[in-house]
């Protein structure tokens, strides 16, 4: 069984094909593309904020999540830790006067990609997507398919 779309008979196959598979095997499908992914958007963080990009960077992660159907995806991008030096939406003269900080990784890596009232968006995660799609989608099929060779589908 390969995973082609030359037509509704194969789409249909490649269907069945991946419902024969348990949640497992599609981890083991998913996981090397999340893992592709995952170092894009380090790459891409590195080369657009340089040396201001250290906890950003090192914050990137992958999740393996289940959605209420039972469908097993990976979440790749920024965890929910603490940002150690930024303060969002404070001015200096605004914090309090125990300098608490601010805002998460997830958060910082949102203002980047879409920008905020004072700094554009970057398109950090957008780029990186566009630049690792086509060997994401090659490793998705040869996943795809080593699965269902080695199920005997």
């Amino acid at each position: 069984m390969n995973l082609r779309v030359d037509g509704l008979d194969r789409v249909q196959a490649s269907f069945l094909a991946l419902e024969a598979l348990d949640e497992d095997q599609i981890w083991g499908i998913i996981e090397p593309a999340a893992e592709t992914l995952r170092g894009e958007m380090q790459a891409v963080i590195l080369r657009l904020f340089g040396q201001h990009s250290g906890s950003l960077h090192d914050s990137i992660e992958i999740r393996r999540t289940l959605s209420r159907g039972g469908a097993v995806y990976a979440l790749v991008g920024p965890n929910d830790k603490k940002h150690p030096r930024v303060v969002l939406g404070l001015r200096m003269s605004k914090r309090s006067k125990k300098k608490t900080i601010k805002g998460t990784n997830a958060e910082i890596g949102w203002i980047l990609e879409h920008g905020s009232a004072r700094i554009p968006g970057r398109h950090w995660m957008e780029t990186a997507c566009d630049e690792a799609e086509e060997e994401i989608r090659a490793q998705l099929v040869d996943g795809f398919n080593a699965a269902c060779e080695a199920a005997g589908l």
